[in-house]
C-alpha cells in the first residue's frame, strides 16, 4: 500500500539522516536507492506535488471523504453530483468574500476516487426506512433461526422451499443509480422517504428450479376487472 511505502521511505530518509549510508538504508528499509537519494536531497511524493494543482487541499479531500462515508451509513450514500455539489460548496466556503471561486468539472469525482482507494462507484439500492431501521445482523441471524426451527418442526422437504423475493418502486423515486461510498460493500442502500406510495414486485422460485410467474402489485382504491387477465396460465 502506499501509505505502507511512504513510511518505509521516511525511515529510511531518518536512518540516513543519523549517520547510516544510502545504500545499507535503501536495503534495510525495500526501497529503491534512486527513491531515497531524491526524498533526502528534499524532493516529495507525487501526492504531495499534486496537491498544489488540486482545487481541494488535502484536509478538505479527507473531509469530503469523512463526508461520504458518512452519508453512505446514513443510508445516503452520495451520487457524483453530489459529491461535486458539495465540493464546490467547500471551495465556495473556504474563499475570501467577493473572489472568484473555480469549480470542480464532471470528472472530478472520478479522480477523487483514485486519489482515496478507500472511495469507489457502486449500484445505489433504494431502501424503505422501515426496513432501514429494523434490518440489523442480529435481526437477520435470529430470522434464519427461526426458519429453521418451523422446517425441522413440520419436517418440509427442500423441494417444497421456495425463495421469494420482494422489491419496492416508490413512485416518483428517482434516487437509485451510482453513488460513491466505501469499497468494503459492493451496493449502496438509500433510505427511502414512506410519504409516497409504493409499487410492489414480488417473484419466487422453487429450490427444484421451477419459478412462479411474477407479480405486480399496485395500490387502488377499488378493485377494476382491467386489472387481472381473463385466465392464468397453469
Amino acid at each position: 500500500m502506499a501509505s505502507d511505502r511512504e513510511y518505509r521511505i521516511a525511515q529510511a530518509v531518518d536512518s540516513v539522516q543519523k549517520g547510516q549510508s544510502m545504500r545499507l538504508a535503501a536495503l534495510d528499509w525495500h526501497i529503491p536507492e534512486s527513491t531515497l537519494r531524491h526524498r533526502v536531497l528534499g524532493t516529495v511524493n507525487i501526492h504531495e506535488a499534486k496537491e498544489a494543482t488540486q482545487l481541494l487541499s488535502a484536509n478538505q479531500e479527507l473531509f469530503l471523504k469523512d463526508w461520504i462515508l458518512h452519508e453512505e451509513v446514513c443510508g445516503r450514500a452520495p451520487s457524483p453530483l453530489q459529491v461535486r455539489a458539495f465540493a464546490n460548496r467547500i471551495l465556495k466556503e473556504g474563499a475570501p468574500p467577493g473572489e472568484n471561486v473555480p469549480t470542480v468539472g464532471q470528472s472530478w469525482p472520478y479522480r477523487f476516487i483514485q486519489r482515496h482507494p478507500e472511495i469507489k462507484m457502486k449500484p445505489g439500492k433504494t431502501l424503505s426506512a422501515a426496513r432501514a431501521q429494523y434490518t440489523t445482523p442480529g435481526a437477520v441471524v435470529n430470522w434464519f433461526k427461526l426458519l429453521q426451527s418451523h422446517i425441522t418442526k413440520y419436517n418440509i422437504k427442500v423441494d417444497n422451499i421456495a425463495n421469494m423475493d420482494e422489491q419496492g418502486l416508490q413512485e416518483g423515486e428517482t434516487r437509485g443509480g451510482r453513488v460513491m461510498g466505501t469499497k468494503v460493500t459492493k451496493r449502496a442502500y438509500l433510505k427511502a422517504s414512506d410519504a409516497t406510495f409504493w409499487v410492489t414486485i414480488v417473484e419466487a422460485i422453487m429450490t427444484s428450479g421451477w419459478r412462479l410467474t411474477p407479480v405486480v402489485i399496485f395500490k387502488g382504491k377499488s378493485l377494476q376487472a382491467q386489472w387481472f387477465p381473463p385466465k392464468f396460465p397453469p
